[in-house]
């Protein structure tokens, strides 16, 4: 039940960054967290603080308007204090020309409850 719940979380999550409501994506973050985005570019970096994650989510927005993700696995193991969910996707979003690009990525992460 534990992980129907949880992908059930991650999905909705993915949802509502389809609709734009980034701020409700930020007030899922823990309050000690590490969100990463590989390449030297405008999204890209580490951000540690809430209000950080919040202009990282603001700037995705502003860059890439019409993004969507489209989940296509999602996977979560462990018990409650040592879980780890990975998802995968496939997403679709226009460049400053208004050229279509699609990509595909997955992200892992390790939910472990306070010890």
């Amino acid at each position: 039940m534990y992980h129907f719940v949880l992908k059930r979380i991650l999905r909705s999550a993915f949802a509502k960054i389809n609709r734009g409501e980034y701020e409700s994506i930020v007030n899922q973050f823990a309050l000690v967290f590490e969100h990463t985005f590989y390449g030297e570019h405008a999204l890209g970096g580490t951000r540690t603080t809430p209000e950080s994650n919040r202009r990282w989510y603001q700037r995705l927005a502003k860059i890439f308007p019409d993004l969507h993700f489209t989940i296509t696995t999602i996977d979560v193991s462990g018990w409650p204090w040592n879980t780890t969910a990975s998802v995968e996707w496939k997403d679709r979003f226009s460049g400053p020309d208004g050229t279509i690009h699609n990509n595909q990525a997955c992200m892992c992460s390790d939910l472990n409850g306070a010890e």
